[in-house]
């Protein structure tokens, strides 16, 4: 900032010590960072980061040396993304959201062994999952072609 500070003093005008600031590096890296983090978040907690805390957390994650791919990995273990994949899964399933119990009981699974079939394997063989499939098959579809 003194490096600026000291051009303007100097008689370069602010538009010019803008333009210098703005195609800096570190300008240029920080930008660069701050929209990966904002897409990252989006991506994979499916939802804004807050630009203060959850944002901010991550580039001084990355300005202190972490790697994008770390912080990836951090966000895709969170607890967050765990309920966000856990209820995708269910509400493919069974075309609703899990209610709290049944969250918490796969979330915390999930967190424990990181194990996502398990999680598929135990909600395709629930009694839920076996009422509405039986439910679906007994239903006969009616042909639209005259025979």
């Amino acid at each position: 900032m003194q490096h600026y500070l000291n051009q303007y003093s100097s008689g370069k005008n602010a538009r010019e010590i803008a333009g210098d600031i703005g195609s800096s590096g570190e300008y240029v890296n920080n930008a660069a960072n701050t929209l990966w983090a904002e897409r990252a978040f989006d991506q994979i907690i499916t939802r804004a980061g807050d630009q203060t805390t959850e944002i901010g957390q991550i580039l001084g994650l990355l300005n202190g040396g972490a790697t994008r791919a770390e912080i990836a990995v951090g966000l895709l273990q969170s607890e967050e993304a765990n309920i966000v994949l856990f209820q995708s899964i269910h509400f493919r399933f069974f075309g609703r959201y899990a209610d709290v119990a049944t969250q918490k009981k796969y979330v915390d699974q999930l967190k424990a062994t990181g194990d996502v079939i398990t999680v598929i394997r135990e909600l395709a063989s629930s009694p839920e999952d076996r009422k509405s499939t039986r439910l679906n098959s007994s239903h006969v579809s009616e042909s639209r072609m005259p025979s």
